[in-house]
């Protein structure tokens, strides 16, 4: 019995030494190398090459990759394209010099054929054109900065501000892939001071840095406190207890509560609100809107509007004395159709929309919100919160001597 007992542990573990050395992967077949691509074909583009080429016959094909380096003496690195496409597509050069690049045909054994050499020429990389476009300007509250990414390339745009020290310390990095980008920094004080801007893309290519000393323009948030519907004839209904009141009661938070919401049956566009600064006169810079978070981009979330201001408003609800500030409409940074969104559209969007108002607008005590499309079609409308910026009339800022902690209303 312990004979047999000792035979068969002996075969299990000659069973589990032979199950340790098996190669793991795929055996090879064969050691026959694969044909070479031909026709080959170069389209230079901004920070990359577009090659096309054609396959060899060979049946086991597997894949074509590319080797290269982007830069002489940088690291090797691989691009593969399947059989079943024609095109490998390099990008993460950062610069316009000649590179060599081997392509290499790779069939199912593993093996590779001889290469072939080709040489391509990146056209301008992205980070350094976009920084060419690149424009940074005072703003109310803060900082403005634009940009131009004609390739939609993904990059980040990095914003420092020099401290007391002297030296230049990060204070925002924004990622986008935006084609007509605009961004900015608010909360800032109305001091003069040093700012810069510079681009980066994931293949750490970095442009230029562009510096400017600014002086943002002063503005201060409307406190809620001075501000109360005023409703007029005319106005739109609410409904499901969502009533005007609720869009200057600084509850935004996802779940935080109610806000407003038309009648769902509230008939032609447009809808409108009409709100009164009790304190007097506004010259207003700026209006944020916080969408219901439930339903971003979609549903009876604003998506276009009209904002006006008057000081003598018809007691009727007419038109008569109101002047039309501006329309705006709400962004989505990807421009993607329907309901489908990026992370950047989200993290966008939850911060609350800004919209800026010219710097010539009057100063108004009342002021009306017409909506006029929300983000499905539908006839209704809901948002969850109102804030008002700008500088009363008459009013005076105290500029502090030194600088204030920075926030970001």
């Amino acid at each position: 019995m312990k004979k047999y007992i000792y035979l068969l542990l002996s075969a299990v573990a000659l069973i589990m030494t032979a199950c340790g050395e098996e190669t793991i992967g795929q055996t090879p077949l064969e050691n026959i190398a694969p044909g070479q691509v031909y026709d080959v074909n170069v389209e230079n583009v901004p920070g990359g090459a577009n090659i096309t080429y054609k396959l060899p016959k060979d049946a086991d094909l597997l894949y074509v990759k590319a080797e290269y380096q982007l830069k002489d003496g940088g690291e090797w690195l691989n691009t593969r394209a399947s059989l079943y496409t024609d095109t490998l597509k390099l990008e993460g050069f950062g610069d316009t010099e000649e590179h060599r690049v081997r392509l290499i045909s790779v069939d199912r054994s593993q093996n590779e054929s001889e290469p072939v050499l080709v040489t391509i020429n990146p056209k301008t990389p992205p980070v350094f054109a976009i920084f060419e476009t690149l424009e940074l300007k005072e703003d109310f509250g803060g900082i403005r900065y634009t940009w131009e990414n004609e390739t939609m390339a993904n990059i980040c745009l990095h914003i420092l501000k020099k401290n007391k020290a002297g030296e230049y310390t990060a204070m925002d990095d924004l990622y986008t892939k935006r084609k007509q980008g605009e961004g900015q920094y608010l909360g800032l004080p109305a001091l003069e001071s040093d700012f810069a801007v510079y681009i980066t893309d994931r293949w750490d290519n970095a442009s230029d840095t562009l510096k400017a000393t600014l002086t943002p323009i002063f503005e201060m948030q409307i406190p809620y406190s001075d501000i109360k519907p005023y409703n007029m004839l005319g106005d739109t209904p609410s409904e499901y207890s969502w009533l005007v009141d609720y869009l200057f009661d600084d509850k935004y938070a996802p779940g935080s509560g109610a806000g407003y919401h038309t009648e769902t049956f509230s008939g032609p566009w447009p809808h409108r609100i009409t709100f009164k600064v009790m304190t007097g006169k506004v010259k207003c810079s700026r209006i944020k809107i916080w969408h219901r978070d439930q339903y971003y981009y979609r549903h009876g979330n604003v998506k276009k509007f009209e904002l006006l201001g008057a000081n003598d408003p018809d007691p009727n609800g007419g038109e008569e004395g109101w002047t039309s500030i501006g329309i705006f409409d709400s962004y989505k940074p990807s421009g993607l159709p329907g309901t489908s969104t990026t992370n950047e559209d989200m993290e966008y969007i939850e911060q609350g929309e800004n919209f800026s108002i010219p710097a010539d607008v009057e100063s108004y005590q009342y002021y009306r919100m017409k909506f006029l499309e929300s983000w499905s079609g539908s006839k209704f409308v809901h948002l969850m919160e109102i804030q008002l910026f700008g500088c009363p009339e008459n009013y005076v800022p105290e500029y502090p001597d030194e600088e204030e902690e920075e926030f970001k209303p």
